[in-house]
């Protein structure tokens, strides 16, 4: 009796884990801040990607020509509350200013076969 319990409760929080991931997988939201926004040759700083929902792989930066990227980390945090299962990754990259001039930046990441872009931000290396 107690095992039959024990897998039915099993088999019903599985089912309401199921239910919540199509939720999450169909769409991958993503947001881009740079800190500091001018810099000079030789500087370093910071831009953290941060993605909500499932994207798969870890987003590239696009318009970093001039920018090398020389160091990366990610945090990652999944919550179920509610039945809502939400999932939250921070990129964070730190990009070394090659050559003087504006870049504008812009995260992407492709998941379920959807492209995803964050919103630009304008870098001035002076």
């Amino acid at each position: 009796m107690r095992t039959r319990i024990g897998s039915l409760i099993a088999a019903a929080c599985l089912a309401c884990l199921l239910a919540a991931v199509p939720a999450v997988a169909q769409g991958v939201s993503l947001r881009l801040s740079v800190q500091p926004t001018a810099v000079a040759v030789g500087d370093t700083f910071q831009a953290v990607v941060s993605a909500e929902g499932r994207s798969g792989s870890a987003p590239e930066l696009l318009g970093a020509d001039g920018l090398e990227i020389v160091g990366s980390s990610t945090q990652s945090s999944v919550n179920f509350v509610n039945g809502q299962l939400s999932v939250n990754r921070q990129f964070v990259f730190t990009l070394l200013a090659r050559r003087a001039g504006r870049f504008t930046l812009v995260a992407r990441v492709t998941a379920r076969g959807k492209e995803a872009r964050s919103n630009p931000i304008t870098v001035t290396v002076g």
